[in-house]
């Protein structure tokens, strides 16, 4: 990694804290990194003031770490200062505002906070058509993430050409065999894929994967999503030899190149649970999937939490356990409303879930009223996008 430059630091003290730091998060070690960073800060602000491009830097990194553990009420004031200072320095349509602009709307993102997200991605978008052109590779990628967010939100009319003119803008700047190739296609499978429109998704995730197959090894991480997304088409399709495959690979890939608890180690679990609870193999699925839970707990991403919290609780409901499902189809809806609000998009799909819990035990009326609420979120997210 290319450390950017400590400028004009006379202090020895300074550049010792500020190189330490940059070592120690080159090679991963974030946590060992963080107290030189908040020291370096402290001695840069000494030396240069408050409102200096070494402070906004540094800024920036130490809110990476942090949004990279999940601790986003950390990481968030930090994005924020490094924004409101290269704003007073190179003025508010700079193309250097662009990296902290998309890492402020990814932590947003990951919260599900995609209200505030979207107009951070615009702006970038705006200052990078004009700035960088309309053909550049990082007017591609910002086109790619705010598409892959209007996916999310289930906005698949406005998400699918974003995604296909990023795919045909890096296709054009970096050729056919570039990895933000293969991001863009998965990207586009994604959408077909929560359309059910399977012969399509798989499509795009095949040429993705091909190109990942020649990619350098630490970027094959990235694969690890594709083949677990084509494993889930299999595994509905009933190809389960042929997801167990694609998931194990995933699971492999994964804990090869990163840490045992990282996230793409936890959504290979859940593949693999969530086969083998089709398969019936319970006890498996089981085990696999409150391992993923675990993972998603100690990286702090409350809907991954929800969702897997939810998957267990249909888990047991598929087996009749249903005293031991009920609390956590309870428990996922919390951590979705404390997380994102009463009437986010996330929380539907838990809704539909839990209300199918109570149809199958009887309680209907409360049943229609955990539909009915989640129609209402849907209809209200409707009404949001027609007006957009």
């Amino acid at each position: 990694m290319a450390w950017p430059a400590l400028a004009h630091a006379q202090s020895l003290e300074l550049r010792s804290a500020y190189n330490r730091f940059f070592q120690l998060y080159d090679q991963g070690q974030y946590q060992e990194a963080i107290p030189f960073a908040e020291k370096a800060l402290r001695l840069i602000e000494q030396e240069f003031g408050p409102n200096h491009p070494n402070t906004a830097t540094l800024l920036s990194f130490l809110a990476a770490i942090y949004s990279d553990q999940g601790h986003y009420a950390e990481a968030e004031p930090l994005y924020k200062k490094a924004l409101t200072i290269s704003e007073k320095i190179v003025g508010p349509a700079h193309p250097d505002l662009v990296p902290i602009l998309n890492n402020l709307s990814a932590l947003y993102h990951n919260q599900g906070r995609y209200a505030e997200a979207e107009p951070l991605r615009k702006s970038a978008l705006a200052i990078a058509e004009k700035a960088l052109g309309a053909e550049h590779p990082d007017t591609a990628r910002i086109l790619n993430n705010l598409g892959a967010q209007y996916r999310l939100e289930g906005r698949y009319a406005e998400a699918e050409p974003l995604l296909r003119r990023s795919l045909a803008i890096t296709e054009k700047a970096l050729g056919p065999k570039d990895v933000h190739v293969a991001l863009a296609l998965a990207n586009l499978g994604n959408i077909f894929l929560d359309q059910r429109r399977y012969v399509k998704a798989e499509t795009y995730y095949r040429q993705s994967l091909a190109i990942w197959e020649e990619a350098p090894g630490p970027e094959q991480l990235l694969m690890t999503e594709t083949l677990n997304d084509l494993g889930k088409i299999y595994r509905v399709q009933g190809k389960y030899d042929e997801a167990e495959a694609l998931h194990k690979r995933a699971l492999k890939i994964a804990e090869r190149d990163f840490w045992s608890d990282n996230p793409w180690v936890a959504f290979s679990l859940t593949g693999l649970g969530k086969l083998y609870q089709a398969q019936g193999d319970y006890a498996q699925a089981e085990s696999l999937l409150k391992s993923s839970l675990v993972i998603w707990e100690k990286n702090n991403r409350p809907d991954e939490i929800a969702h897997n919290v939810n998957n267990l609780a249909e888990l047991y409901r598929t087996q009749g356990r249903y005293a031991e499902a009920e609390p956590l189809y309870m428990r996922a809806l919390t951590i979705r409303e404390k997380a994102f609000g009463s009437e986010h998009p996330h929380l539907t799909a838990g809704l539909q879930s839990y209300a199918a819990f109570l149809r199958e035990t009887g309680r209907i009326d409360e049943a229609v009223k955990m539909e009915a609420r989640a129609q209402a979120i849907r209809s209200k997210i409707s009404e949001v996008n027609t007006q957009k």
